[in-house]
């Protein structure tokens, strides 16, 4: 795919960088924008007093982060304190009754915190919406967690701003990750190899910004799709050079767009020396349009 057509599918910076004031003439003015728009911590629903999810050793529990309808959300980045970070997590946008997870992502494949935060790109929660998080235990232990997710809110019509193309994007897309469709556990052979895959939904394409992992020990890769591109890598590449985890990671150079339906191949070596179990997390923007029109 030519850069020019994944540039046409940048969201837009809505809220970043903007000055409370800007100098006209002489004169100093506010940037109404930017006045009325502030930075906004989202969490979980207050239970007992307090903004956090308990579950049992081993259990699943769900809890919802809502919205308090008084302005648009604009996620940003996402942060947690945990017991253990141990646990899948499961994200869905009851706005618009969509996942944003392909299904339970490790958390410590894609949770920072406050000090070195996982960003995001642009999901948005309308004012009267909620997002619900699904926790699946993996510590065997009691563990108490507190998502935090770090947000613009917009106390004005902000989509009323943006040119009708961004608009549309913005309303047809979502932040969505990705993880393998089933859980990867290698022996502790060296020698063989395992296979898995990531398959796209049916109902969007999906550019790939951002690979993390999380796994018991080191390995090597292969990745391929099966679109007619082929190979992501020429060979074998170790964990370390992968991609990093949730809160030391770096974004590829340029996003690689994914049809809907298409396999991600992945081939799994063991270096470990022990059982070596692999949650992978491919980060990216979900379109919800035929973008493949727009040449």
């Amino acid at each position: 795919m030519e850069r020019r057509h994944i540039e046409k599918l940048l969201l837009p910076p809505l809220g970043n960088g903007r000055p409370i004031y800007y100098k006209q003439g002489d004169n100093l003015k506010i940037n109404k924008i930017a006045k009325d728009t502030t930075v906004f911590y989202l969490n979980v629903d207050p239970q007992n007093a307090d903004s956090k999810i308990t579950v049992n050793g081993g259990s699943r529990t769900s809890a919802n982060m809502s919205n308090n309808n008084s302005g648009l959300i604009d996620i940003r980045k996402l942060m947690e304190s945990s017991t253990s970070k141990d646990y899948k997590i499961k994200i869905v946008n009851n706005d618009v009754d969509q996942s944003i997870t392909s299904s339970g992502i490790h958390a410590r494949a894609i949770f920072g915190t406050g000090k070195r935060p996982f960003t995001c790109w642009p999901f948005l929660l309308h004012k009267t919406s909620s997002l619900t998080i699904t926790i699946d235990d993996l510590s065997g232990s009691s563990n108490t967690i507190r998502p935090c997710f770090e947000a613009f809110k917009y106390y004005f019509d902000v989509l009323g701003t943006l040119p009708e193309s961004y608009k549309k994007l913005l309303l047809n897309s979502t932040f969505f990750i990705y993880t393998t469709d089933d859980d990867v556990s290698l022996t502790s052979s060296a020698t063989d190899v395992v296979e898995a895959f990531t398959t796209m939904n049916d109902n969007h394409d999906f550019e790939l910004r951002r690979i993390t992992f999380h796994s018991d020990g080191d390995f090597l890769v292969r990745i391929a799709t099966d679109d007619g591109r082929n190979d992501i890598t020429n060979g074998w590449v170790h964990s370390d050079s992968l991609g990093g985890d949730g809160e030391y990671y770096s974004d590829l150079e340029q996003g690689i767009l994914i049809n809907r339906t298409t396999k991600i191949r992945y081939e799994f070596k063991n270096l470990s020396g022990a059982t070596n179990k692999i949650y992978m997390a491919l980060s990216g923007v979900a379109y919800f349009m035929d973008v493949n029109n727009d040449r």
